[in-house]
């Protein structure tokens, strides 16, 4: 049986570190350690963790009204959430094993997909950046469609969508929620935490 492999993008094809990005943006503002911290904590809750941005994700909040709504909650100015939101973007940096094995896997004709929760705008500026999108059969991104993970809709629209049967199709996720949903479903999930254990836990149902 010849399996499809779906892949996430953050996490699992892209470096996705939220605390190296709230870093990065709150070293450049301010000097001081303590109002470091507090601005790391602030931005942390009020951004990473708020419910705006999964609505974000999910396409019903666009990223110039959401950077407004960091920017007033944070209490910085929008150009300063600007400068968060591009980092979030320039810092999304592909990790080479999962390109290689992609590669692989293309190589040796395995069907490749992609099923990601993203903004489309950050989508937009990671397929103008980057070369590898052909590898993939199909992509599902959920600020396109206004669905996200891990809720059953989007799973099935990946799978209608392309003509996929569930049991024959593999789900590679960094996130413990999303792979469960995917296994409710009867895809097989493999839990992403870097490439090579991925191949090897992907040998179980593919030469490579």
């Amino acid at each position: 049986m010849m399996y499809n492999v779906i892949f996430d993008l953050g996490g699992v094809v892209f470096n996705w570190e939220p605390t190296a990005i709230i870093q990065s943006f709150v070293t450049e503002l301010v000097t001081d350690p303590a109002t470091q911290q507090a601005l790391t904590d602030l931005v942390r809750e009020q951004v990473f963790r708020h419910a705006d941005w999964v609505e974000t994700d999910r396409g019903t909040l666009s990223a110039v009204d959401a950077i407004a709504r960091f920017a007033a909650r944070v209490g910085r100015p929008v150009e300063d959430l600007q400068r968060l939101w591009d980092l979030c973007n320039t810092m999304m940096t592909p990790k080479i094993e999962t390109i290689a094995l992609m590669q692989t896997l293309a190589d040796r004709g395995v069907p490749l997909y992609c099923l990601s929760n993203m903004p489309v705008e950050r989508y937009t500026y990671l397929r103008q950046q980057h070369t590898f999108w052909p590898l993939f059969r199909g992509i599902v991104i959920s600020g396109e469609i206004q669905q996200i993970k891990p809720d059953v809709a989007i799973y099935h629209h990946l799978l209608q969508r392309y003509g996929l049967k569930a049991e024959e199709s593999i789900f590679l996720d960094d996130s413990p929620p999303n792979i469960a949903a995917a296994n409710a479903l009867g895809i097989h999930g493999i839990l992403f935490t870097e490439a090579a254990a991925c191949r090897a836990e992907l040998g179980q149902w593919l030469a490579i």
